[in-house]
């Protein structure tokens, strides 16, 4: 974030912290700067990811933006910064990134809506879907085989899962609840909760939600120089 004198009190202010101490300017500028980066955090960028996003975890925003405060004394080169912060232990954060712009992000694993608590695309996975290591069953098995598999993972006391390669040669994961023999065939009680494709590419379109939050909070520099530059009058009297 970057600021420019304009208007006639901003610029009479700058130019009485210039003929105070050598610091004054510097100062009221950097606090200016930091201030509107955080203002970014904490206000604007949480209005936008509302309007942007589905929030599955509303502090996820609030824990991994981040503010990189303006130092120094030249006051020509002062910037701040204010993004997401690229978590490699969290995927959401390195997709953020080709979100703001668009762009393809590879994604073989998709947790589909059954997945989801209350089959709710708004809700997070269920914690029985997130288990260290993942599905139980990862062994992939053809139409030939379905039934086969189905009885072996209905056998366990908790739900399992088999991965069914399609005929398309798309993959799912399914998860087998019940298997109830008929007088003609057996019925299947399981839903899908995961679908699998090696060489899947998601296309995102371009969400400049820090942007657009920086440029509302960039309409507050001049009441914050304001502030800034009174504390520093006031110090010098």
């Amino acid at each position: 974030m970057l600021f420019q004198y304009n208007g006639k009190e901003v610029i009479d202010m700058a130019l009485l912290l210039k003929k105070m101490h050598r610091s004054s300017l510097p100062n009221a500028v950097r606090f200016t700067l930091s201030d509107a980066a955080f203002d970014v955090k904490k206000k604007t960028l949480q209005t936008e990811v509302k309007n942007s996003f589905i929030l599955r975890r509303p502090g996820f925003f609030k824990r991994f933006s981040g503010v990189q405060q303006a130092k120094g004394w030249n006051i020509n080169g002062m910037r701040s910064s204010v993004g997401i912060i690229n978590d490699p232990g969290v995927q959401a954060t390195e997709d953020l990134a080709v979100q703001e712009k668009g762009g393809k992000i590879n994604r073989s694993q998709i947790m589909l809506p059954d997945s989801r608590v209350s089959k709710s695309p708004s809700k997070q996975v269920a914690t029985k879907y997130k288990a260290i290591g993942g599905f139980k069953d990862t062994t992939a098995v053809k139409k030939k085989d379905f039934v086969k598999a189905a009885y072996a993972a209905e056998g366990n006391r908790k739900p399992d899962h088999l991965r069914y390669i399609a005929p398309s040669g798309k993959g799912y994961m399914i998860e087998v609840n019940k298997i109830t023999k008929l007088k003609k065939g057996i019925k299947i009680k399981s839903k899908i909760v995961a679908s699998f494709e090696n060489d899947r590419q998601l296309h995102l379109k371009r969400t400049p939600f820090v942007e657009n939050a920086s440029l509302k909070s960039a309409n507050l520099l001049v009441n914050l120089f304001r502030k800034n530059a009174i504390i520093q009058l006031n110090k010098r009297r």
